[in-house]
């Protein structure tokens, strides 16, 4: 079994689904991104080369289901079933598991929590993408996309109101966002979460400041 020419066999599936993908805030810069987390982060952490294999493969396809359907629902569940389908006669089953599982359970939305490392470093690695000035634009393309409004023009920053991130941008990085340190798997994410955490403070410090004065 060649891992290293499955992967290049993944990565054209992956790109060849992105490219008809409308979606900016889920497209292929984002899969390539992931991916190069997924390794940095793996490779951190002491995972071998099958391990390192397996965690890309599954990083190539865990949102393939967006581009694929240009949706976000129910999203991780429908990009392990297409991992399944063109994974089956490539890996051993016992490997084709490990991703399927980890693709499965990365979604932050579904509150799953992964089984394996590589899991672990998949769902890590996707939640790292959506902080720092990356995260800043992720947030507000997506927001955009679904018809929210940048703020609440009376109370921008919740003081005397309910925080709603269906209806505000700004609102999703104190719902969830900011949040997203304490619910990361390992630490060599959380490390790299809090300089991105850093990032998006100032960005807020400074919209604050420039909308109440």
């Amino acid at each position: 079994m060649d891992l290293q020419s499955i992967i290049e066999k993944v990565e054209r599936y992956a790109m060849d689904v992105y490219k008809d993908s409308k979606v900016l805030s889920h497209d292929f810069l984002h899969t390539k991104r992931v991916v190069a987390l997924s390794l940095k982060l793996g490779k951190r952490l002491g995972l071998d080369s099958k391990e390192l294999a397996l965690l890309e493969i599954a990083a190539w396809l865990h949102d393939v289901a967006i581009a694929k359907y240009g949706t976000k629902e129910n999203h991780a569940e429908k990009s392990a079933e297409i991992a399944e389908l063109l994974l089956d006669e490539m890996l051993p089953k016992e490997y084709m598991e490990i991703v399927v599982e980890a693709i499965r359970k990365h979604s932050w939305s579904e509150r799953e929590k992964p089984l394996s490392p590589i899991g672990e470093i998949l769902q890590d690695a996707d939640r790292l993408d959506a902080l720092g000035a990356v995260g800043i634009y992720r947030t507000i393309a997506y927001g955009v996309a679904t018809g929210k409004k940048f703020y609440c023009e009376e109370d921008p920053f919740a003081k005397k109101r309910e925080l709603d991130d269906v209806k505000y941008i700004i609102d999703h990085f104190y719902t969830k966002l900011l949040k997203i340190p304490e619910k990361l798997n390992t630490d060599v994410a959380r490390e790299e979460a809090e300089k991105r955490i850093k990032i998006m403070k100032k960005f807020l410090e400074e919209l604050r400041r420039e909308l109440e004065q």
